[in-house]
């Protein structure tokens, strides 16, 4: 285990223009480096991607095969948790194993899969989350001694991995929407709650003319709803108020 090295610094430069196979390699070696089983990043809610999620990992090829076979990720806990969750998580902390967490982490572990694991929820710009998990096999002594002082470092990791995955698959130079100015006041009043006939008259226009604008941001956006607009409008901070 490279004690003397920070992991925020073992990832080197030329994975910024690597492509996806590279970044597998480096996921080994990050592993050998710190002593570690595996290293996970699972983009689960993204956007910018035309599958809108990416898995990248060197978990055993049976594990990922069965986790997606099985459906795992609609009861995934790790998965689950990150969702509403911004901070760093200890697998330790998550609920009670038992029920289907327990069969779980039971069919993980028959697949090599150690019990001790750290996942960093990231948000990123296009409002996408993605979780970047370590795990491994060992012990809880061990497990607690290794992330003393040692997760602020993993953090910022977690993120500066997700941006050279993200540039890596090209989602990164993606640009934003642009929204027309009457397209952007449109979506202001409709952020505050205003309806149609409401932002009409505040703008001076028809109900049918405000009905035009949203269905454009619509279709820029990649969305069907007004509340899906809203939501991506918001999350990406394409307007400003």
């Amino acid at each position: 285990m490279l004690t003397n090295c920070p992991m925020s610094q073992f990832l080197p430069d030329g994975t910024a223009s690597g492509s996806l196979e590279d970044m597998l390699s480096f996921f080994d070696e990050f592993c050998d480096a710190f002593g570690l089983g595996y290293l996970t990043y699972y983009a689960v809610d993204a956007p910018m991607l035309e599958s809108g999620s990416l898995l990248l990992t060197n978990y055993p090829e049976s594990w990922k095969a069965n986790y997606f076979t099985r459906n795992y990720q609609a009861i995934d806990p790790v998965l689950k948790t990150a969702r509403h969750r911004l901070t760093p998580m200890d697998w330790s902390e998550l609920p009670s194993r038992k029920g289907s967490t327990e069969r779980f982490f039971l069919d993980a572990r028959n697949h090599g899969i150690g019990n001790f694991g750290m996942t960093v929820p990231v948000r990123g710009q296009y409002g996408e989350l993605a979780l970047v998990s370590v795990n491994a096999e060992t012990s809880s002594t061990e497990w607690a001694s290794r992330w003393h002082g040692t997760l602020p470092d993993y953090t910022f990791f977690a993120y500066q991995l997700h941006t050279r995955i993200i540039r890596a698959v090209g989602a990164g130079s993606t640009p934003a929407p642009q929204l027309t100015r009457r397209e952007a006041e449109v979506m202001q009043w409709a952020i505050r709650g205003k309806s149609a006939w409401d932002t009409a008259t505040l703008m001076g226009l028809s109900e049918r003319t405000v009905h035009f604008y949203v269905r454009n941001v619509c279709s820029k956006l990649g969305v069907s709803t007004k509340t899906q607009a809203v939501a991506r409008v918001v999350r990406e901070h394409l307007i400003t108020f």
